[in-house]
């Protein structure tokens, strides 16, 4: 949804932050191609997932951009963002290991001993997308809550190393209410007063219930910086993404999922071959001008939206 302000474009959204772990020291030791090209890998996930789940939105409402040491993505102008951003999390949980652990598996002398070698942070709000042109580049970006806190949210992951994926309070109420019907807020504040033992087993059966759904274990509350105390997060639970049965998980089943999301998400679960992106040729991305489409000529930071077919069936 757009809100129209005096000169610029307030939007809600939803806002993941992916953040490569001990790139400094890895890029101090080994300024290498194959560690460029690990990058670029792991852009390329991004823009791919990115561009599949908005590949039915004409409009491709979404914003990607390179951080350096990992990349954010913004979903927005869409009444189903915050899906999206979710499933694209879960899809790079999948997807991102056996990229960055098949780069780490010689490299002794760097810590980075974890399991996953990255973080994750989403959460909903809102942004104001700022936009400056010339004759021949242009400036954009978004600024806001969403992306503040999504981006104070993975780095909590450092502390939970267990899992790589944590998304805020607001999110995690979104895909309760819309996709199951159930306001977790208020079951939350029941639980905090209760008129009875039993009314307080039923208000967290009904909460433990929705977490398994969606996948996540309740992180407690935290003190986020800048942001009201006790934020109240959520992880990926990564035994339940490993048990994950896709043709049954609810998520998806649900007549509040759309159809057009789910059948992507699905294929995008299931695809294996593409992911050996070292076999996609830069030259298959395209950047976006007034004129159209034009390749790419100057290097995946200046890609806006890659057109890589990834199956036609999509």
């Amino acid at each position: 949804m757009k809100n129209q302000t005096k000169k610029y474009e307030s939007y809600e959204c939803t806002a993941l932050c992916l953040d490569i772990r001990n790139f400094t020291p890895t890029l101090e030791k080994y300024p290498t191609e194959e560690f460029y090209e690990l990058l670029h890998n792991v852009y390329c996930a991004g823009f791919n997932i990115a561009n599949c789940l908005a590949k039915k939105d004409k409009n491709k409402h979404f914003y990607i951009n390179s951080t350096g040491d990992g990349f954010i993505c913004v979903f927005f102008d869409d009444s189903d963002h915050y899906i999206k951003a979710y499933l694209m999390g879960i899809l790079l949980l999948k997807k991102l290991p056996d990229l960055l652990n098949k780069f780490y598996s010689n490299k002794k002398d760097i810590s980075c001993d974890t399991t996953y070698k990255f973080g994750i942070g989403i959460e909903s709000g809102s942004a104001v997308r700022i936009k400056t042109s010339g004759r021949i580049n242009a400036i954009e970006t978004l600024i806001g809550d969403a992306i503040n806190l999504a981006a104070r949210i993975e780095s909590k992951t450092k502390e939970y190393t267990d899992s790589p994926l944590i998304y805020g309070e607001v999110l995690n109420q979104k895909l309760s209410l819309n996709i199951f019907g159930k306001d977790y807020d208020s079951l939350t504040k029941k639980a905090q007063n209760p008129s009875s033992e039993e009314e307080l087993n039923g208000v967290n059966s009904k909460m433990n219930e929705i977490n398994a759904s969606l996948l996540s274990d309740y992180l407690h509350k935290h003190c986020i910086k800048g942001h009201k105390p006790g934020e109240r997060l959520y992880k990926l639970s990564i035994s339940m993404l490993k048990n994950l049965d896709i043709n049954n998980w609810s998520v998806l089943s649900t007549t509040k999922m759309p159809a057009t999301v789910s059948k992507v998400f699905k294929r995008l679960w299931k695809i294996t071959d593409i992911w050996d992106l070292e076999k996609i040729p830069q030259e298959l991305y395209m950047v976006q001008s007034k004129q159209g489409f034009s390749k790419a000529g100057a290097g995946l930071s200046e890609v806006r939206y890659p057109l890589v077919e990834i199956d036609s069936k999509l």
